[in-house]
């Protein structure tokens, strides 16, 4: 029987693998890009979920309060993601309100 495996090792050997680690590395280098134009209080209250090849940008809001407030700021989102490198990519925002699960796991 074989030993315990890296999961460097695991991953070096699905490209599957490869493809999902390098877009979640993708994702949260978005996320803080982001973090650093919105603040602390922002960054606690959204994640990326998803940036589309058509270049649509997915937030995901914590609550229909924060949902409000990421879509007022959009439009100077989109201005100062034009002057970033690693934003030049996005097109448009789009803001959606998580998913809450109720007390049976039923949304």
């Amino acid at each position: 029987m074989k030993g315990p495996r890296k999961i460097g090792d695991i991953v070096a050997n699905h490209s599957v693998l490869q493809l999902l680690v390098t877009r979640t590395t993708e994702l949260k280098g978005l996320r803080d890009t982001l973090a650093v134009k919105l603040g602390d209080s922002f960054v606690q209250n959204f994640d990326v979920a998803a940036l589309h090849d058509d270049g649509t940008l997915v937030l995901i809001a914590q609550s229909p309060a924060w949902a409000t407030r990421l879509r007022y700021v959009v439009p100077d989102l989109l201005v100062w993601a034009r002057a970033i490198p690693s934003l030049a990519r996005v097109t448009g925002i789009q803001v959606q309100l998580a998913r809450v699960r109720g007390p049976q796991g039923n949304p």
